[in-house]
C-alpha cells in the first residue's frame, strides 16, 4: 500500500510538473493591455532602439534608446554577436539584397479573421523576464485576434512596398493586414508575423532614421527584430 501511495505521487509529481502556461510555448495572439515597440539590430542585440509613428502612420526609430534593464541573457547575446563578428564568413554583407522570406512568400490580400477565439494574455501572465515601459509621450499599440493597431485605432499592415504602416481602412493592396502575434525569443518578447519575428531596418535619410520592412528592399537594409516593452499598469 505504501508502495502504491509512492508511485501515485510520483506520477501526479511528473504530470503537475508538466502542465506549462500556454504563453510559455504558444506564440501570444491576443494581450490585454498596451506596449511599445523597440528595435534590436541582430548585429547588436544589446542595443534597443525606441521606435515611433511618423505623422503617415510608418513606423520608425533614430538613436533615441530604451534600457531594459539588467538582463543576463543579454550580455550573452552581445558576447556571441562579438565572436560572430570576429568569424570571416563567406558571403559578404554587402552582397545580401532583397532576400525573400517566410513573411513575403506570397502576397496576401486582407485577410480575415476566424477560428477559435483565445483568452487575452495580461502582464501577470508572462513566463519570462519582460521589458517595460510607463512614459506617456511614447507610441503605445495593442494586439487582438492577430491584428495589431496603434492608438488611433489603426492597423499595424504590410504595404504593398513592404512597409510596416499603420493606417484605417487598411490599404486595398496591403500584403499583410493580420496575423500578428508576441513571441519569446532571444531573451526578449519580440513580434512576429505569421511566425517570423526577422525584419529590416532600412534608412530614410542621413540623420539616423530608419524605416521598418518585412524584406530588405536596399543593401544599406539590417535585419532586426521588433521587442515587445509592455506599459505597466497606472
Amino acid at each position: 500500500m505504501k508502495f502504491s501511495s509512492t508511485i501515485a505521487l510520483s506520477i501526479i509529481s511528473v504530470a503537475s510538473a508538466s502542465i506549462i502556461s500556454p504563453c510559455c510555448n504558444e506564440p501570444i495572439t491576443t494581450f490585454e493591455g498596451e506596449f511599445a515597440l523597440g528595435i534590436v539590430e541582430l548585429c547588436d542585440p544589446g542595443t534597443i532602439y525606441l521606435a515611433y509613428e511618423n505623422e503617415c502612420g510608418q513606423l520608425e526609430h533614430n538613436c533615441e534608446t530604451y534600457d531594459c534593464g539588467c538582463n543576463e541573457c543579454v550580455v550573452t547575446l552581445v558576447a556571441d554577436a562579438a565572436a560572430a563578428a570576429a568569424t570571416p564568413t563567406p558571403t559578404p554583407l554587402a552582397a545580401v539584397k532583397v532576400a525573400p522570406t517566410a513573411v513575403a512568400a506570397a502576397p496576401i490580400k486582407v485577410a480575415e479573421r476566424g477560428g477559435v477565439e483565445t483568452c487575452p494574455v495580461k502582464l501577470c501572465d508572462l513566463c519570462y523576464p519582460y521589458c517595460t515601459i510607463d512614459e506617456n509621450c511614447v507610441d503605445y499599440f495593442t494586439l487582438c485576434d492577430t491584428v495589431l493597431k496603434d492608438a488611433q485605432y489603426r492597423i499595424g499592415q504590410i504595404a504593398c512596398n513592404h512597409e510596416l504602416i499603420f493606417t484605417y481602412p487598411v490599404e486595398y493592396n496591403a500584403l499583410y493586414t493580420c496575423g500578428w502575434s508576441i513571441v519569446f525569443k532571444d531573451c526578449y518578447y519580440v513580434l512576429a508575423l505569421n511566425g517570423c519575428t526577422t525584419f529590416w531596418e532600412c534608412p530614410v535619410d542621413n540623420c539616423g532614421t530608419y524605416k521598418i520592412f518585412d524584406e530588405s528592399i536596399d543593401c544599406a537594409c539590417k535585419p532586426v527584430e521588433i521587442v515587445i516593452i509592455f506599459k505597466t499598469c497606472d
